[in-house]
């Protein structure tokens, strides 16, 4: 008997977070960077409390983007990550640097495992990472957050444009 609740107990646990988990992030559609050349395929993006594009990123607020992508080739290098953000011409800082380490961010699609940074080459990875929206954002409609992975020789691995708009908390 104690078996079997353990197991529901269990059960309803892991349903309870894929129920969360559902609610959070949603899948929108956005477009490859401009003139840049990916050496991986983008299979689908999820940004948090995104329901339709522009995504409304609350000000002092956290925001997780997470992509699936298929490189072209094996990695066995450092794999980094930027995040650059643009309101029209204007750059603001970005959400991540260029020099943040991707790897602990990165996980097998199928097995769930964190892998590092060695990625085979047609095999489906994710990308998930959480970060803050500064409070000193401006409140803005044309937003354009660009995230990218790079590998060692500084080729571009995945680049994507997240359309969104800046809003004050609630």
């Amino acid at each position: 008997m104690a078996l079997q609740m353990r197991s529901i107990t269990v059960l309803v646990i892991v349903l309870a977070f894929y129920a969360h988990a559902d609610k959070t992030l949603y899948r929108v559609s956005v477009h490859p960077c401009f003139g840049n050349n990916m050496t991986a395929i983008v299979l689908e993006v999820r940004v948090s409390d995104c329901h339709t594009l522009p995504c409304q990123l609350t000000r002092g607020s956290q925001v997780t983007v997470e992509f699936d992508f298929i490189p072209a080739t094996n990695i066995k290098s450092d794999i980094t990550t930027g995040a650059a953000v643009t309101i029209g011409d204007i750059s603001l800082p970005d959400l991540e640097s260029k020099e943040s380490l991707a790897c602990p961010s990165i996980t097998n699609k199928q097995s769930g495992l964190a892998v590092g940074c060695k990625l085979n080459a047609k095999e489906v990875y994710t990308y998930s990472k959480t970060t803050s929206i500064s409070d000193k954002y401006p409140v803005a409609e044309n937003v354009n957050i660009q995230w990218e992975l790079y590998d060692d020789d500084d080729k571009t691995i995945v680049c994507l444009n997240v359309p969104a708009k800046f809003v004050r908390s609630k």
